[in-house]
C-alpha cells in the first residue's frame, strides 16, 4: 500500500535519487544533450537541491513501507515538481502525489494551482487529472534556452 505524506528531512536523498532516475529517463526518450542531462541530475535533482528547496517548499513523499517511490514539490500554488520511480509508473502513485499537492495548495489559501512542463507525456497525465493548458513561456537562458515549457491550471 502507498502512502503520502511531508518528506523527512532524512529522506532527501531518495527523493534526489528518484528524481535522478526520471530526469535520466526523460532526457534520454526527448533527446535532451548531455549537457542538459548533467544540470537536471546534478543541479535539479541533487540531494543539496532538495534540502534547501524544502525549506521553503513543501515537498511530499509516496512510500511503499519503508521505500519511497515518488516526490512531490508545491511551491505557493505551484506544483513545482513530480516524479514517480519508473519501474512504478502507470500504478496510480502520481495521482496520489497530485491530490495530495493539490490539498496543499488550498491549505496555503489558493483556489488554483499551476504547472510547466517541458514534454509532451506529462501534459496529457495534467490533463487527465483536470488541468487544462492556459499558455507556454520560454526559459530565460541556460542549457534548455529555447525550449518551450507548457503551462498548465486547474481551479480549486
Amino acid at each position: 500500500m502507498v502512502s503520502v505524506r511531508k518528506m523527512k528531512p532524512d529522506e532527501a536523498a531518495a527523493a534526489s535519487e528518484v528524481m535522478c532516475e526520471c530526469y535520466r529517463r526523460i532526457g534520454a526518450k526527448c533527446g535532451y544533450s548531455k549537457e542538459q542531462v548533467a544540470y537536471l541530475v546534478e543541479e535539479r535533482g541533487a540531494k543539496k537541491t532538495v534540502e534547501k528547496e524544502s525549506k521553503n517548499q513543501t515537498y511530499l513523499v509516496a512510500c511503499e513501507g519503508e521505500k519511497l517511490v515518488g516526490v512531490a514539490a508545491v511551491n505557493g500554488n505551484e506544483l513545482a515538481k513530480l516524479f514517480v520511480a519508473p519501474v512504478r509508473h502507470k500504478q496510480g502513485i502520481g495521482s496520489l502525489l497530485f491530490r495530495a499537492a493539490e490539498n496543499v495548495v488550498k491549505q496555503n489559501g489558493h483556489n488554483e494551482m499551476i504547472v510547466g512542463v517541458m514534454f509532451e507525456d506529462a501534459v496529457g497525465f495534467y490533463e487527465k487529472l483536470g488541468m487544462t493548458r492556459f499558455g507556454t513561456k520560454l526559459p530565460d537562458g541556460g542549457v534548455f534556452e529555447g525550449f518551450e515549457v507548457k503551462l498548465l491550471r486547474k481551479r480549486l
